[in-house]
């Protein structure tokens, strides 16, 4: 261990052990805090992550992967007024006014030119 880390031990651990789920950076945004209002020096996110990996406190790294998008965007429709799909927004204005748009459109109806 360097120098120093004997003395953020104890505030990683504590901080650990009230927030398992958090990880080295919530962490030593925590330990940052505590430090600030005691008048002491920030430290550094990666010593604070060379601590807890040391002490075996990291979480678990994330390894699933996201499928891919399962759907291609073409949509089977046999024949018109069958599917319908639609989307809305709103923009807000200058001067306060609200504008608000609906699209609705058969899923079998010709592309827009």
């Amino acid at each position: 261990m360097k120098a120093g880390d004997d003395a953020l031990l104890p505030l990683i651990r504590g901080f650990v052990d009230e927030r398992p789920t958090y990880g080295y950076r919530r962490i030593a945004a925590l330990v940052n805090r505590k430090r600030a209002q005691q008048g002491l020096p920030p430290a550094n996110r990666k010593r604070v992550h060379r601590i807890m990996q040391r002490q075996g406190l990291l979480l678990e790294r994330h390894t699933a992967r996201r499928q891919g998008r399962a759907h291609d965007g073409k949509i089977m429709v046999m024949r018109s007024n069958l599917r319908w799909c639609s989307d809305g927004l709103e923009f807000s204005c200058w001067n306060g006014d609200v504008v608000r748009m609906a699209f609705i459109i058969d899923a079998l109806g010709e592309p827009v030119k």
